[in-house]
């Protein structure tokens, strides 16, 4: 229950995060903000807004408090641990012993949640700009949804194609399911240069869901994490295929007899 616990735990502060965060006020000085806005709106008006633009932009970013960042980290703080709970509670793990019983999907269903979960990304995005125009994070006069989503979506959808190229190609000649956290066969040569290659990725794919939680990106912290195990997926498919393949060979009959082990 440890690991439970440890979420449940992780889940109640964040959240207390986000609630004190939300009692906070967005600026230090609500009437000199409203005055910024009211001389913007002018200056606009009297097509002269130019000139005031990075006086206001520099008067707002003295006036933020630290509720948008206190609120983005809370916030995906919240969400992967969230995530994570549920993935505890799907595959019953319970204590670190049990991750070694935990197995990946079947190759076709591993395929199509993949695409499913990449495809979340372009209402991510909407949301993403939506929730931060109503925080009031972008000054009133940009166009603060389309002219970014002009830009995202076509990366979105670029990345969509690479995932699949990566799926096919790393899931070819492997078998599914297989235990998600199995060891490379002792005797294999290439088992260290493969566990290399998947850390590297693994670590990566860390490092940016640290900064998708920095910044608060709500539903691509889903899907960084899913993308972690589809990599241990990936990983895991690999190696049940080599063990099987070694376990034709009369002379590693011994070491590929804890298929499913640590």
């Amino acid at each position: 229950m440890f690991i439970k616990k440890f979420l449940a735990w992780i889940i109640v502060i964040s959240l207390g995060g986000v609630l004190y965060s939300i009692s906070m006020p967005t600026y230090t000085n609500e009437a000199y903000k409203q005055a910024l806005d009211d001389r913007g709106m002018k200056a606009m008006t009297a097509n002269d807004f130019t000139n005031f633009r990075d006086y206001y932009y520099k008067s707002i970013n003295d006036l933020r408090t630290d509720k948008p960042q206190i609120m983005d980290v809370s916030f995906g703080i919240l969400i992967a641990s969230l995530t994570l709970y549920c993935f505890t509670l799907n595959n019953k793990v319970k204590r670190y012993h049990n991750f070694k019983a935990v197995k990946t999907l079947k190759k076709g269903s591993l395929i199509l949640l993949s695409n499913f979960m990449w495809l979340l990304l372009i209402p991510g995005a909407y949301w993403h700009y939506l929730f931060r125009s109503g925080r009031g994070d972008y000054p009133w006069f940009v166009d603060d949804v389309s002219i970014p989503m002009g830009s995202k979506i076509p990366l979105i959808l670029i990345g969509w194609g690479l995932l699949n190229v990566f799926i096919l190609v790393f899931s070819h000649k492997s078998k599914f399911p297989a235990h998600l956290f199995n060891k490379q066969p002792r005797f294999y040569q290439y088992g260290r240069l493969w566990n290399f290659f998947w850390g590297i990725m693994i670590f990566l794919n860390t490092l940016f869901l640290g900064f998708l939680i920095w910044k608060g990106d709500h539903i691509s912290i889903v899907v960084d994490l899913y993308l972690t195990y589809l990599l241990l997926s990936l990983r895991a498919g690999k190696i049940h295929a080599k063990r099987v393949e070694m376990a034709q060979q009369p002379e590693n009959e011994s070491e590929t007899d804890g298929i499913g082990a640590t």
